[in-house]
């Protein structure tokens, strides 16, 4: 029998498997406001996702998180907005809705917001998967627990 996770429910008595397809609402995910920005871990272990994290990220314009890499691969859709996509050798690289961005596992990125211009972007990642400064100081992220 699986364990309820709020929004996952047990097999009915007597049944062996019971395949559920829990919905992640909006207004039960808690925002994490980091550095100007907000994030959301909508499937995360904490929610019942064991394989893939998905994170949410709002960006006030011109804004973004600070230069990162992770110990996996990332790859981020962009919902709305536009802004620049920067490697660690300073290559930068435009964004608009649609697109879909790799960042490899120990690759320095940012992603930034253009001035005047809010982001929202989808990122996803192996569970577990852990973000650090460039300096391999690791990042806290709350959201993704």
């Amino acid at each position: 029998m699986q364990p309820s996770h709020g929004c996952f429910t047990a097999p009915p008595a007597g049944d062996t498997f019971a395949p559920t397809m829990p919905i992640a609402r909006d207004t039960d995910v808690p925002a994490f406001e980091r550095f100007g920005n907000f994030m959301q871990g909508l499937a995360t272990p904490s929610r019942g996702a064991r394989e893939v994290m998905v994170w949410r990220t709002r960006v006030a314009p011109g804004g973004g998180p600070p230069v990162h890499k992770h110990d996996h691969e990332e790859v981020v859709v962009i919902v709305s907005g536009t802004g620049r996509f920067v490697e660690e050798d300073g290559t930068s690289h435009r964004f608009a809705p649609g697109d879909t961005l790799f960042a490899p596992a120990g690759i320095v990125h940012e992603l930034k917001a253009d001035e005047g211009v809010a982001v929202e972007w989808i990122a996803c990642m192996p569970s577990g998967t852990k973000t650090f400064k460039p300096d391999g100081d690791e990042l806290t992220t709350p959201w993704s627990e």
